[in-house]
């Protein structure tokens, strides 16, 4: 679960950075700004998920 954890914060940072991009550009990079910002909002969600159940499956 930790590799799903990272590899999902890595991709979090990656569009992060593609939607900060595409707001200075000025026009969209393959999706728009706030197309990119939704992306990085499903990534996060997707690392706490994986990193919370990484925790409770240590636990056990």
């Amino acid at each position: 679960m930790k590799n799903l954890f990272v590899i999902a914060l890595i991709i979090a940072v990656i569009t992060l950075v593609m939607g900060v991009i595409t707001q200075l550009v000025g026009h969209s990079l393959i999706i728009s700004a706030a197309g990119w910002n939704e992306l990085t909002q499903t990534f996060l969600l997707f690392s706490a998920v994986f990193g919370i159940w990484d925790i409770v499956r240590k636990k056990e």
